[in-house]
């Protein structure tokens, strides 16, 4: 690559990593705006499937930070198990509105502050943030009795 190039790529980079993130939020249509066709936009565009095109539904604070998320309530090993995939509130208003330099700037400005950040005190699962402002909690959930399928009576 030249020197010439540099930018060009650092953009392409920074736009890669904004999609990942909002991706990771649930945003379907905010990941659009990241990707080329090449890349899958079409993936994210218009009509999508119950499963992907989940939005930011989920609000929560951790540790005197508000998050905007999406959650999931699987089975793990038969355990049922809810989580939370979403990103600092401040910094997903960044992402959502197209500004991925002001994103990066303040996601870097907070790196160490997130490292030392104690949230597991303020949930009943683990919690995994990262520096770039992404958080995943977990929690178990208590069982519910499963619904028979009604048989046909012959």
């Amino acid at each position: 690559m030249q020197p010439d190039q540099y930018a060009w790529f650092r953009r392409a980079l920074a736009r890669a990593g904004a999609a990942g993130l909002t991706g990771f939020t649930g945003g379907g249509e905010l990941t659009a705006q990241y990707l080329t066709k090449r890349q899958g936009r079409w993936h994210f565009e218009g009509f999508t499937h119950a499963g992907t095109g989940i939005v930011q539904d989920v609000e929560i604070e951790i540790g005197g930070v508000h998050f905007v998320d999406t959650d999931h309530v699987f089975r793990l090993n038969g355990t049922r198990v809810e989580a939370f995939s979403g990103l600092a509130e401040n910094l997903f208003r960044h992402l959502r509105d197209g500004r991925v330099e002001q994103y990066r700037r303040e996601a870097h400005a907070l790196r160490s502050s997130w490292r030392s950040a104690r949230f597991e005190d303020d949930w009943d699962g683990p919690v995994s943030l990262r520096e770039d402002g992404s958080i995943m909690v977990m929690s178990l959930l208590p069982e519910t009795p499963r619904k028979r399928r009604a048989r046909k009576r012959s």
